[in-house]
Formats: C-alpha cells, sequence, structure tokens
C-alpha cells in the first residue's frame, strides 16, 4: 500500500489516497500503522476518500483504531497533499468530514486556512446545561473544565503554569470520565495575554500530541467565553510543536485557523506482514 507521512506542527499522520474505494483499513492494521516501533508512526490516519456534497472526503483513524469527525490539522495537511497530487489544483477546497464541511485555502505553499466553523457549548459532557467553568475533583486536584464542541468534543482547563503541569496523569483520567460519554479532548491552557495563550493537549485514542487544531479552537473558543481573550482579533495560540493563529469572528460565531502542514516523505508498507 502506498502511503503519505505528513506533519501539521509535529501532529503527524499517515495518508492514504483512497478515492478509487479499494483500500480498507481495519481497527488493527491503523494501529500497526500508527505504531512508533513497528509500524511507520503517527498520531492519526487521514484516509483521502471521494464526496458527493464536498471535493473530497477525509475520514480520520486515531493511533487506538477508532474514528473520529474531525481534525484541524489534518484537514490542512489533506488540502496540501490534494493539492500536491492533483485531486484540487485550485487553492480553494471543501472537505467533508464526520463534522461537517469544511473550506479550505491555501493561503502560500505549505499554509492553509480552514474555516471551523461555530464553537458550541452544550450537549458535550452527560449534563443538562452549558458546562462552563464548571469544577470537577480529578484524583487530588480540583480543575474547572469548560466544555466546547466545535465539531468535536473538548475540555478546556486554565492552569498557572503550563510548563509544570502534569498532562499525563490528568488527561489520561478526564479522557475517560463518565461524564463524557464519546470521551473527549482535554487541553491545559495558560494565558499569556489577551491576545495570546499557550496550550497543550491530550487527544482521545492518541494521548498527548505537539499540536491540535481543534483543539486550539477550543481553548480560544474557551478562553473568549471566560473573558481571557479579545474577539474580533487573531490569538496566537503556542503549542508544542508550533504556533497556530485562531480568529473568532463574533458576528458570525465561525472560526477561523492558519498554520502550516507538509508532506515529509512517501513509501509503500505491506499490511499483510504486520507486527502481532
Amino acid at each position: 500500500m502506498k502511503f503519505w507521512k505528513m506533519q501539521g506542527l509535529g501532529n503527524d499522520f499517515v495518508v492514504i489516497n483512497n478515492l478509487d474505494k479499494k483500500i480498507k483499513i481495519t481497527k488493527e492494521q491503523a494501529i500497526f500503522l500508527c505504531d512508533r516501533n513497528f509500524g511507520i508512526g503517527a498520531d492519526q490516519i487521514l484516509i483521502l476518500e471521494p464526496s458527493e456534497k464536498a471535493d473530497y472526503f477525509m475520514r480520520i483513524l486515531n493511533s487506538d483504531g477508532s474514528e473520529v469527525e474531525m481534525c484541524g490539522n489534518g484537514a490542512r495537511a489533506i488540502a496540501v497533499f490534494a493539492q500536491d497530487q492533483g485531486v484540487k489544483k485550485e487553492n480553494i477546497h471543501s472537505i467533508e468530514t464526520l463534522a461537517s464541511i469544511k473550506k479550505a485555502e491555501i493561503v502560500k505553499e505549505n499554509f492553509v486556512q480552514i474555516d471551523m466553523g461555530g464553537a458550541y457549548f452544550r450537549d458535550i459532557a452527560d449534563f443538562p446545561d452549558d458546562f462552563i467553568d464548571r469544577e470537577i475533583e480529578i484524583i487530588d486536584k480540583k480543575l474547572k473544565i469548560t466544555c466546547v464542541s466545535v465539531g468535536n468534543p473538548h475540555a478546556v482547563i486554565f492552569v498557572d503554569n503550563l510548563d509544570e503541569f502534569p498532562i499525563k496523569k490528568y488527561g489520561s483520567m478526564i479522557e475517560n470520565l463518565s461524564i463524557f460519554p464519546n470521551r473527549i479532548n482535554t487541553e491545559f491552557v495558560e494565558i499569556v495575554s489577551n491576545k495570546e495563550i499557550k496550550m497543550r493537549v491530550w487527544e482521545r485514542g492518541a494521548g498527548e500530541t505537539l499540536a491540535c487544531g481543534t483543539g486550539a479552537t477550543a481553548s480560544v473558543a474557551g478562553a473568549i467565553k471566560n473573558n481571557h481573550v479579545l474577539s474580533n482579533e487573531w490569538i496566537i495560540v503556542h503549542l508544542k510543536g508550533g504556533d497556530l493563529k485562531i480568529y473568532w469572528d463574533k458576528n458570525k460565531n465561525s472560526f477561523k485557523m492558519l498554520g502550516e502542514a507538509k508532506i515529509v516523505f512517501s513509501g509503500e508498507i505491506d499490511l499483510t506482514k504486520r507486527a502481532n
């Protein structure tokens, strides 16, 4: 099977061109492909498929084999890939995902702006109302969580010192809390200024990754909701893998995300010889 390895700010992907619909990736094969010791190594698998509603469909598999609705870094990567492969040579692309159809614009080489749509604060947790700045006790710490959906679910937590916060300890616990029936992505955010934040992310089904586009969008949405940053301004989000820029149009409740995505290498792999 032919594959391409891509990355968006260190959030890395195995990309597969499946426009002919001949490739079927099982859960076990997805786990193998993402394995950094026995496979190719990646946070997620992006599968380019045909769409009747948009230019193409982006299927997303996590490193644990689970399928998810949306990936912001993945959307930038798949747009760069589709243009590189001649699937859509123009700079404006429409991408169907399980969440919705996203518009991507390649503004310059390897830099893509994605219209992320709106952010919503209901029906994310198993709770009848908005879940904004609510305190939950996790292990030995009381954390205030703001739940945000940007097509997939996020729990945003503001901390004083991001570098010293034990992400793995709390991220894995929050992901699997019973109040989140579909599990949840968790962002730990430090406010730098009213136009700048630092963020680390624990992604459901993947663990901590170097960047997350939907997580950056959700973090800015949560920061605006809690009056930490400005609206109608480009907010810089510092991630472990680099920086993203997020803009919220208050009148439209619509977010834009701008960042880089690159093809790293390509190759072939025999899935029949995967590790046991």
